[in-house]
């Protein structure tokens, strides 16, 4: 924060919000998760904050970073011009080598 005219508050809160959507990009964890991980009480608090520097909630945030929600079955899936697909295993490779 040096020489700053960001207040300790305002910093506080990106840095919050820069470590929640880390954790939206790459992890499947609850939004509630997310929001306690990095510091705030309630999920709507993280979500008025997130909102109000992002400019979209973390859910259309998520949504558009291409992570699944916490479907199990949308756990294995890659990305792929913006849509999430099923991974396939490659059943090219020949057993025994």
């Amino acid at each position: 924060r040096r020489y700053s005219r960001q207040s300790i508050v305002t910093y506080m809160k990106e840095f919050r919000v820069r470590q929640a959507m880390k954790l939206l990009r790459g992890t499947d964890f609850t939004i509630a998760d997310i929001a306690s991980q990095v510091g705030y009480q309630t999920q709507g608090k993280f979500s008025s904050a997130f909102q109000s520097i992002v400019k979209m909630s973390p859910r259309e945030y998520r949504k558009i970073q291409g992570i699944a929600s916490s479907d199990p079955l949308a756990k294995t899936v890659m990305k792929n011009s913006g849509r999430l697909l099923p991974t396939k295993p490659n059943t090219n490779i020949k057993k025994g080598l």
